[in-house]
């Protein structure tokens, strides 16, 4: 698993390097996105996110893994994306000249590695649809194109393909990992460090935008390692699985473009009739809109992840009722404002100011000061803990705190939401070092694991009060992408039964996840405790590395 981390820092530091440099570059050169009436932002926004992540993810592969023929063939034809997509941004292409370059790239693939769609399982029922060579190859040019030009189109708001992307690769990973395909685990790696690190630019408000080469690569990708997961020989994951992590961006595609022929009009005419525009005409903001999305996303790769083995038909026919049924919800509330006028009020404002919750939140100064000394408690059995821990842990911690410090150097500020993602990292590794060192006595019988529970059941009711009483200014949660990594390890914690482990992966997330509020909520209510409890929180990871000298 060290290479796979190896991959995943690499291509996320290299992701958060190049996007400041690629962003002044825009500005300075005019390489700018401009606001029109089809178009959610405003004003010019530089377009070449992409860039950073294709560099990134290249760049991490070509230092790290053997280039077997599978992976060449993967970065030959993301070549021809990266340049298709360069050029459109840069200087503009017509439709059908992008259509050529992604054909001509998926070509390239299939040419070098051999992937090819060539069974589709038993969608239908009536036994598995196995696809000849010469109707295979066209089909998975015609799949490839569909998904890449699916990803492409749903990059209408700040953060939404990226952080969609984010949660089908860690959907594939995961199976992969299940599955034993050990490329499909590295690629999707080293791909997650890319696209997490322009996120933390692109997540709303954007400051930059990952443009049609981000969006093609991404979706060139995203189709390739779905079709290596299910078609290579002894493969245990069904085709029809990765359509159901991929499955909101394909049937949004779909349902518009029917929509548009229905019409009589081009399915290709630019307008503002994909999910999330009719999110936002609902009444929700741009924020919610794109959380409610991520929501969905994170729902089917769970869903697919879970029910992986049922039969192929099964699992199509929910993702089709349950699409339609939520389509035809979503349409219903659209044509009946009056009815959902609560809708239109997307901000905790109006209870954040109202008098009784006023009321009950100004106990919450005593409760922040109890939440400190828990926490504080919490890094102390941490501190014990790291004299019984083993030398792996002791690996990993070096590793965070060196990953730790080049975050600081980087970002320079520990309020600072990438920084805040990485310190609920730190906490998920504080947790495990005290769960592998639980057994060890503490006081008269009473075992470190004993105390850390008996703390934990304490703390959960005090920070769910804190979090749902808060007071106006405070933000615990800043961005969509804090909540995109927030739901991601959940849905990894709801999985872990599905693996063979040797701790409780859904324990220690939860633990985690009250580690990283705590500390948000002292941050927020005084610096100087926040300050402390970060500082702590960092001692016990500095701690483990000592020990190693």
């Amino acid at each position: 698993m060290l290479l796979h981390f190896y991959l995943f820092i690499t291509a996320l530091f290299s992701s958060l390097i190049a996007v400041p440099g690629l962003r002044k570059w825009a500005f300075d050169t005019g390489t700018l996105d401009l606001s029109d009436e089809r178009k959610v932002h405003k004003g010019m926004m530089p377009r070449l996110g992409g860039v950073a992540i294709f560099l990134a993810f290249f760049f991490s592969i070509l230092i790290f893994i053997d280039l077997s023929p599978v992976i060449r063939g993967i970065l030959a034809g993301a070549l021809v994306l990266f340049v298709t997509g360069l050029i459109d941004d840069l200087a503009g292409l017509s439709p059908k000249r992008k259509f050529v370059g992604e054909i001509v790239g998926t070509v390239v693939t299939i040419s070098i590695s051999g992937l090819h769609i060539s069974h589709l399982g038993n969608l239908f029922g009536f036994g598995d649809i196995v696809l000849p060579l010469w109707i295979g190859i066209p089909f998975t040019v015609f799949a490839v194109v569909g998904v890449i030009n699916a990803i492409n189109l749903i990059d209408g708001l700040d953060g939404l393909s990226g952080g969609v992307s984010m949660v089908a690769l860690g959907g594939f990973a995961l199976l992969a990992l299940l599955d034993g395909n050990t490329e499909v685990t590295l690629l999707c790696a080293a791909l997650i460090g890319a696209i997490l690190g322009f996120l933390k630019f692109n997540s709303y408000p954007a400051r930059i935008f990952m443009g049609d080469v981000g969006s093609l690569v991404v979706g060139f990708l995203l189709a390739f390692l779905a079709i290596h997961l299910t078609q290579r020989p002894g493969a245990g994951i069904q085709a029809v699985v990765p359509l159901l992590l991929l499955g909101l961006p394909i049937i949004d595609t779909i349902w518009v473009m029917c929509a548009r022929i229905a019409r009589g009009i081009s399915p290709f005419t630019a307008e503002k009739t994909h999910v999330h525009h009719k999110f936002m005409d609902i009444g929700f903001g741009h924020r919610t809109s794109v959380l409610i999305i991520y929501g969905i996303s994170t729902f089917w790769a769970i869903v697919g992840i879970l029910l992986r083995d049922q039969p192929a038909w099964l699992l199509l026919l929910l993702f089709i009722v349950l699409t339609t049924i939520g389509y035809q919800v979503m349409r219903f509330v659209a044509y009946h404002p009056e009815e959902f006028a609560c809708l239109a009020f997307d901000t905790p404002q109006c209870l954040l100011s109202s008098r009784i919750y006023l009321k009950i939140a100004a106990g919450g100064n005593f409760l922040t000061w109890v939440l400190g000394a828990l926490l504080f408690s919490v890094m102390g059995l941490a501190l014990a803990a790291g004299c019984c821990v083993g030398e792996q842990s002791i690996r990993y911690g070096m590793i965070t705190l060196a990953v730790g410090a080049g975050l600081l150097y980087l970002i320079r500020d520990i309020r600072d939401h990438f920084f805040q993602i990485y310190l609920f990292l730190v906490g998920l590794l504080v947790a495990f070092e005290i769960d592998q060192a639980g057994a060890n006595l503490l006081y008269k019988g009473i075992t470190l694991g004993d105390a850390t529970q008996f703390i934990f059941i304490l703390m959960a009711p005090v920070v769910a009060f804190l979090v749902v009483f808060r007071e106006n200014k405070e933000a615990l949660l800043t961005t969509p992408l804090d909540l995109l990594i927030l739901s991601m390890c959940v849905a990894l914690a709801i999985v872990a039964p599905q693996f063979e482990m040797t701790f409780n992966l859904p324990a220690l997330v939860s633990k985690a996840i009250i580690i990283f509020l705590s500390i948000k909520i002292l941050m927020n209510r005084t610096t100087q405790l926040g300050r402390t409890a970060c500082g702590s929180v960092l001692a016990s990871l500095l701690l483990l590395v000592v020990r190693s000298f």
